[in-house]
């Protein structure tokens, strides 16, 4: 009589006692565990073929699987660009220019935080957040001022300076040149009141 069993010995995966004890010595390692995991799912899902539980064997290959997506998307996510900025130095970048919008920001001062020279600051900057430290101050400023704009009674004055313009003037320029329309007009769309009134030009009204 011919046995319904496969009787051939597994091939690749190791065995699952010694995977768990990596598991412990790895454990400050999340890429290694990701892998390890992988592993010792493959173990498990020989042990499942050779059984004959289908059921188990497709939930064991989803398993599997996603797995599989993670340890390709945390690849991706944890190699910084080539001549780009460190993730380490990305997220300092980001917290030192929020908590400071209100202030003059310098490229000197992000280079010292970023522990780069100007020069060098400035081409890792471009490749990492898509456009210069300026320009990348800059849209969060009116970033900032929108969320005020929307969420907030606070008269443009006020606001110009806590997101870092010289006066209101200033801020009512820039804003329309980035936005299309002025502060006063935004604030007035996103309230839903969509009237205009004699101190809105109705060219920035069909602008919008």
């Amino acid at each position: 009589m011919i046995s319904m069993h496969d009787t051939s010995q597994p091939t690749t995966s190791p065995p699952a006692g010694e995977l768990v004890r990596s598991f412990r010595d790895r454990r400050d390692c999340p890429k290694a565990l990701v892998g390890d995991a992988l592993n010792l799912l493959r173990s498990a899902l020989d042990l499942r073929v050779r059984e004959g539980r289908a059921e188990a064997t497709t939930t064991l290959e989803r398993a599997c699987r996603l797995l599989e997506i993670e340890q390709e998307r945390s690849a991706v996510v944890a190699a910084p660009l080539r001549g780009g900025l460190t993730p380490r130095q990305m997220t300092r970048l980001t917290r030192h220019i929020q908590e400071r919008l209100a202030a003059r920001i310098t490229v000197e001062e992000l280079a010292k935080i970023a522990g780069l020279s100007t020069a060098r600051l400035g081409r890792c900057f471009v490749q990492s957040f898509g456009a210069p430290p300026g320009r990348f101050v800059f849209e969060r400023r009116i970033e900032r001022a929108q969320t005020l704009l929307e969420t907030t009674d606070k008269s443009l004055a006020v606001i110009a300076l806590e997101c870092g313009f010289c006066d209101q003037p200033h801020f009512t320029r820039r804003f329309h040149e980035e936005a299309g329309i002025t502060p006063k007009l935004w604030r007035r769309l996103r309230g839903g009141q969509v009237e205009t009134d004699a101190s809105e030009p109705a060219a920035l009204w069909a602008a919008a």
